[in-house]
């Protein structure tokens, strides 16, 4: 079971469809651009969307590797 929704995840992460749990995360706020400039409320939005698209790549990393470890403890185990 473990073995197959490890394969499922790694799968998913290849081709770049995230679970729903790190797909939501989205680190945005509005700006008052009456107060700032369009351009430079645009290179905000734009390091919005680069630091939520670190981060859910790096949730996904953290994911997979844990489901490997989890995979590779329970295959040692079913072995014993």
């Amino acid at each position: 079971m473990k073995n197959k929704s490890y394969v499922m995840v790694t799968k998913r992460a290849e081709y770049g469809l995230l679970p729903k749990f790190i797909e939501k995360m989205e680190f945005s706020f509005k700006i008052d651009e009456s107060v700032m400039s369009q351009e430079d409320a645009q290179v905000m939005y734009d390091q919005m969307h680069k630091i939520t698209k670190d981060y859910r790549t790096q949730m996904m990393a953290l994911y997979v590797r844990s489901l490997a470890r989890e995979y590779e403890l329970l295959s040692s185990e079913i072995k014993r």
